[in-house]
């Protein structure tokens, strides 16, 4: 089975960092802060769910503040 590769990005805005996973298009598949929508953990989740199925699954971290049009 082939790996599957999703994009993190970060970006602080008014002292609040915000979180995004996407699919390597720049489509968004789960989005919010890390303090009030605990996306951390929501990542994690679904990073244990793709596991549970047993996809190989690996995260690549992209720079604070990138952005997608």
């Amino acid at each position: 089975m082939e790996k599957l590769y999703f994009l993190r990005t970060e970006m602080v805005e008014a002292g609040d960092e915000y979180v995004a996973l996407r699919d390597t298009n720049g489509k968004v598949i789960l989005e919010g802060d890390t303090y009030h929508d605990k996306i951390e953990e929501k990542i994690d989740g679904f990073m244990s769910g793709l596991a549970y199925l047993g996809y190989k699954a690996d995260i690549v971290k992209l720079g604070v503040g990138v952005e997608f049009q």
